[in-house]
């Protein structure tokens, strides 16, 4: 078995009790405590922190918002609720503009309008959306998918979306669907 590492932030002050957890772990399995400098790049380190973060701080969607979206009529809807399909059939996996035009029915225009367009939507028809309490977005609502910028990831500028396991499990619930 060969390990595959990640960066995973941590409290300063519970980094030697974490480190020293996976030495003994590592141990236990007769694998390396530490990557090899060959087995890492900082950059993917770095990526994959940016990715985790940016999951795990996005002030989660309820059902009833997810429901909203899923009965919406409006075409800035219909291709939201495509995409939302797409990213809940595979939690916490990055799609890039160009996958969500090949793994959807969307143009890539089409795709740009919705991500032009969901802002104002979201703002005229759903009250009951999380708004970012503070940042850069702060006061703005929060999109029903976690999105990060291709140059945050050290990536083609792209737009890069994703759901967490728990809102990928949430859409399915009230979308009706198991994730297919």
């Amino acid at each position: 078995m060969t390990t595959t590492w990640t960066m995973l932030p941590v409290p300063e002050q519970d980094a030697d009790e974490l480190r020293e957890l996976v030495a003994e772990r590592q141990r236990s399995r007769n694998q390396p405590v530490a990557p090899a400098p060959t087995e890492v790049r900082d950059r993917e380190l770095l990526a994959s922190a940016v990715k985790q973060g940016a999951l795990d701080r996005r002030p989660p969607w309820t059902a009833a918002g997810y429901a909203h979206i899923a009965e919406g009529t409006s075409i800035t809807m219909r291709r939201i609720r495509e995409v939302m399909q797409l990213l809940a059939a595979h939690p916490e996996q990055w799609f890039s503009t160009e996958d969500i035009v090949e793994q959807t029915s969307l143009t890539l225009e089409e795709w740009r309008s919705a991500c032009r367009n969901i802002r104002k939507r979201l703002n005229a028809e759903f009250p009951e959306a999380p708004v970012w309490p503070n940042g850069e977005y702060a006061g703005e609502r929060v999109w029903p998918f976690t999105v990060i910028s291709g140059r945050s990831i050290f990536v083609r500028d792209q737009l890069y979306v994703a759901l967490s396991a728990a809102q990928a499990a949430t859409w399915n619930e009230v979308a009706g669907t198991d994730g297919q």
